[in-house]
């Protein structure tokens, strides 16, 4: 079974809410961005992956099902959820620390560059070859950040 890694906590701060004190989804995908490098940091791939992951295209699907308010603190636990020679899929899983309920999933998937010679052997020893469990986020929409 895949360990999912904490890669990020903190806080709701008053400023990153809109009128009704709700998280803004601007500042939810600056905290993904912050997990996905910790994330490579954490297992120890950053010198290999950094430019091969963090300066390519990236696709992400959200699903939000519960809202944050300011104040509130939360942490991202974050896990590959499969790889192949041209692409990297994380999934992100933001949960309120107090409650323990999930509040938003993220399914990032990164193009990675034809010349990382690793690519698709390191991850795989994070997982065992299996993907860890999460909702199925649905692939139909417009995109909403770039």
């Amino acid at each position: 079974m895949t360990e999912w890694l904490e890669t990020y906590r903190g806080v709701v701060n008053p400023w990153e809410c809109d009128v009704v004190q709700h998280f803004t989804i601007a500042y939810y995908f600056d905290r993904f961005a912050d997990a996905t490098r910790n994330f490579i940091d954490l297992v120890g791939e950053n010198d290999s992956l950094d430019a091969g992951v963090g300066n390519g295209p990236c696709r992400g699907y959200a699903t939000f099902q519960h809202e944050l308010r300011a104040g509130a603190g939360f942490h991202i636990l974050t896990a590959v959820t499969d790889i192949d020679a041209s692409a990297l899929q994380l999934g992100h899983q933001v949960v309120d620390s107090t409650t323990g309920k999930t509040v938003a999933w993220l399914s990032e998937t990164r193009a990675l560059s034809k010349t990382l010679h690793s690519a698709t052997s390191w991850p795989r020893s994070l997982f065992h070859g299996r993907a860890p469990k999460h909702p199925t986020v649905p692939r139909q929409g417009r995109p909403t950040g770039r």
